[in-house]
């Protein structure tokens, strides 16, 4: 992540697992809609997922950089605004594109 970030990059991070009926209901209804997918095609964008199913250390350190212990748990981040734009756990399409759009609009700013 942190090659993206450095090239100017907007990182989209979805920390998921099988086991997390919520994420499977994210993905399946949010994150699949064609309109989510198109902005998280975009150029400058990249969408990253980080299964958490075996729970490995180097995610669950992730979260704790977030203040979180559990998921789902999706940011939107980039090196102009490196704390990220947390998600709600329940995702919406409207949700993701404006975030992303701000995300944008912070880099375009700087």
């Amino acid at each position: 992540m942190k090659k993206y970030l450095e090239s100017g990059k907007i990182v989209f991070v979805d920390v998921t697992a099988s086991w997390c009926f919520s994420c499977q209901m994210n993905k399946q209804l949010i994150l699949k809609e064609h309109s989510v997918q198109r902005e998280l095609a975009a150029p400058g964008i990249v969408a990253m997922i980080a299964d958490y199913t075996s729970q490995s250390d180097d995610i669950r350190q992730f979260l704790r950089t977030h203040k979180r212990v559990g998921i789902p748990f999706n940011v939107i981040i980039s090196k102009w605004y490196p704390q990220g734009i947390i998600l709600s756990e329940r995702l919406s399409a409207a949700e993701i594109i404006h975030a992303l759009r701000l995300m944008e609009k912070l880099k375009q700013d700087r």
